[in-house]
């Protein structure tokens, strides 16, 4: 994504009128960009390195909280 991060990204969905549960995933998380990421309403915020199990228990709560 030349140019814009995952939040540059999240933001344009919305403006777009796009609304879908978000998972940020990232290797350098600071209070700041969780902060931006609550306010834009990322559905998760994890730092990486995690484990492949978290990310799919993360994947399907956010897709529980579709219905």
């Amino acid at each position: 994504m030349p140019g814009m991060t995952g939040l540059d990204v999240v933001a344009r969905l919305q403006r777009e009128g796009i609304r879908r549960p978000t998972i940020l995933i990232s290797g350098r998380l600071d209070t700041k960009t969780t902060a931006r990421a609550t306010g834009l309403g990322v559905t998760r915020v994890v730092e990486k390195p995690f484990e492949a199990d978290r990310l799919v228990d993360l994947i399907r709560t956010a897709l529980l909280e579709l219905d």
